[in-house]
């Protein structure tokens, strides 16, 4: 459906609001408070993301962050996991202001990688993994992004915007096995991390193999 088109029935019936109010009533009150916690920012506010990300790690580590598909991570572990994707890009010279393009389909890693982005300061560039040529190479160009950073699902949609990968260009993948040619391995990158920085948190970066899933949900 084309933006802007009205959808056939645009109504939601109070039946259906109610089943969902009911799957949603025992974890409602905690994602109501940290909504809020995020909405309540403001432009100047000294909070950002990241920083409010730190703090619960710090004041709730062993509560559930995020919940995907039938897995589970604490923000402790997901904390650990965000810094340690913003120490490859610092390391990679994205400062605060810089762009950090984001090509995924919906996976825990576009989420890490956001967290990361924010941490350094620096914009997180999501783009439209349903775009392909010449659309998705304006999209690319109008962010400008310092690095781009691509799923394994979205590898071919960028190669049809960019055949042939910029001089200069820092293009990171994230997927299991080897890193396509142009790309280089974001797990690899963040295994060198965890080896200088200590390895209490299992830390890879694998859609196919989320780090510390903490086993299917109850």
């Amino acid at each position: 459906m084309a933006i802007g088109d009205k959808p056939a029935n645009d109504k939601v019936g109070l039946l259906a609001v109610g089943r969902a109010a009911l799957r949603l009533a025992p974890t409602a009150p905690r994602a109501l408070r940290a909504a809020l916690n995020v909405a309540l920012l403001k432009p100047d506010s000294a909070q950002s993301i990241g920083q409010l990300l730190d703090l619960q790690a710090r004041k709730n580590p062993n509560k559930d962050f995020l919940l995907f598909e039938g897995l589970r991570w604490n923000y402790r572990d997901f904390n650990v996991w965000a810094n340690r994707i913003a120490l490859v890009l610092q390391a990679r010279g994205v400062q605060h202001g810089d762009s950090v393009g984001l090509l995924f389909d919906n996976c825990p890693d576009l989420l890490a990688c956001v967290a990361a982005t924010v941490k350094l300061g620096a914009v997180a560039g999501m783009l439209n993994p349903n775009q392909r040529g010449e659309v998705l190479r304006h999209s690319v160009e109008l962010i400008k992004p310092h690095v781009l950073i691509v799923g394994d699902d979205c590898v071919a949609a960028l190669q049809t915007a960019f055949p042939t990968k910029r001089r200069g260009a820092i293009w990171f993948w994230v997927g299991r096995g080897t890193a396509p040619s142009g790309f280089e391995s974001l797990p690899d990158a963040v295994s060198s991390i965890v080896s200088s920085v200590g390895n209490d948190v299992q830390c890879r970066l694998s859609t196919a193999d989320p780090p510390q899933a903490q086993g299917k949900e109850n």
